[in-house]
């Protein structure tokens, strides 16, 4: 149990308990899967995904919707982005835009890889203040809207209280 909250906190002394200061808790970010691997590959590998598009995956304990950096073994500046798609990687576009929004950097084009494709079913965007989760959760459901692929959009934010933290309401 991580909380502050003394309501939540078990009443025994014997439970396992932490006390939670923002960032208290160390090394926490690596534990999590990440979503995304670096993997050095030969420039052939490379140029046979940039011809075919995609390339029977080869790379070891690699997940199903896994996003890959492909970087050169060779020292050039060669690269690529990939998904795994069942026993393949597929080469990312990266010009992808959702709404007129486009990515701007490799963790942008994945999330609105994800965000687009209706074979994934729930994508969840962790990040940093600022870096276009809400900018590009937003903008992909309105690409799909423009599709019609679905009838309606519903936004959803947390409840947070300012000032006085005694008062009951929210406004």
């Amino acid at each position: 149990l991580v909380s502050n909250n003394q309501r939540l906190q078990p009443r025994q002394r014997n439970q396992n308990q932490k006390k939670f200061r923002s960032g208290g808790l160390e090394n926490l970010s690596t534990e999590l899967y990440q979503g995304m691997t670096v993997q050095e590959v030969s420039d052939g590998f490379l140029d046979e995904l940039y011809k075919n598009k995609e390339i029977d995956a080869f790379l070891p304990d690699l997940h199903q919707n896994q996003y890959l950096v492909l970087k050169s073994l060779e020292g050039t500046n060669a690269s690529a982005l990939g998904r795994v798609v069942k026993d393949k990687i597929v080469l990312l576009k990266n010009n992808q835009k959702a709404c007129t929004i486009a990515a701007k950097n490799k963790d942008q084009v994945f999330a609105l890889d994800a965000l687009l494709d209706d074979s994934i079913e729930c994508v969840i965007l962790s990040g940093n203040a600022g870096v276009g989760k809400s900018l590009l959760a937003i903008s992909s459901a309105l690409q799909l809207l423009e599709e019609k692929k679905y009838k309606k959009l519903i936004i959803t934010k947390n409840m947070t209280q300012v000032g006085n933290k005694d008062e009951i309401g929210f406004l």
